[in-house]
């Protein structure tokens, strides 16, 4: 829950102040965010420590937390990728249950979704799989529908689709009467508005 404290405390006086959006403000709330929770995960690491030495084993929510520990390579077969983490998520504040660590490797599998749907269903990746870490951040910290997120372009919204209950149906993208390519609000009421290619509508 501190983490979770140190995000809605750092993005939300930006994203509600009376001048715009500044870049050098981002950047530095940013590095700011990250030396806090640099700082969260020490301290938890040091206490997980501290545990060990105090029990002499590690108990079963230890011992998964150590797994979560290490990092998975982005791995693409061609087959449905394995998503344990992402299976949990049926809305997007299912993400806020999650721990750090839980929140790195759910967006290491929405990646992966990602790159399969668009391998299988055609459309754009690059602009996606670059923002899977940024759309589970937003996530985390806003609650969809009552917050609203705004993406650039429409294609930056897969992850956003696949953490809004849409992950069943992102096979169906780009095709007739099925799931869009980009936000669309009378698709989801977590899309705030409708995008394309270069604009919104």
């Amino acid at each position: 829950m501190g983490s979770y404290s140190v995000l809605k405390t750092n993005f939300s006086p930006m994203l509600h102040s009376q001048d715009g959006f500044s870049l050098p403000r981002l950047l530095s709330s940013l590095h700011s965010m990250k030396w806090k929770l640099n700082a969260v995960a020490s301290a938890q690491d040091h206490n997980a420590d501290e545990d060990k030495k105090n029990t002499g084993a590690m108990s079963s929510s230890q011992q998964r937390q150590e797994k979560l520990k290490v990092k998975r390579a982005l791995r693409f077969s061609g087959e449905k990728p394995s998503t344990p983490i992402l299976d949990t998520i049926n809305h997007p504040k299912h993400t806020q249950n999650l721990s750090i660590e839980e929140l790195e490797m759910l967006a290491d599998e929405v990646r992966e979704e990602v790159i399969y749907v668009v391998s299988n269903a055609g459309g754009h990746l690059g602009a996606s799989i670059e923002v899977a870490e940024l759309t589970v951040a937003l996530h985390y910290v806003f609650s969809t529908p009552d917050d609203r997120i705004i993406w650039d372009v429409g294609h930056q919204a897969h992850p956003h689709k696949i953490l809004t209950a849409r992950t069943s149906r992102m096979l169906t993208i780009r095709q007739t009467n099925r799931l869009s390519g980009f936000p669309k609000w009378d698709e989801s009421v977590h899309d705030a508005f409708g995008a394309g290619l270069d604009g919104s509508w």
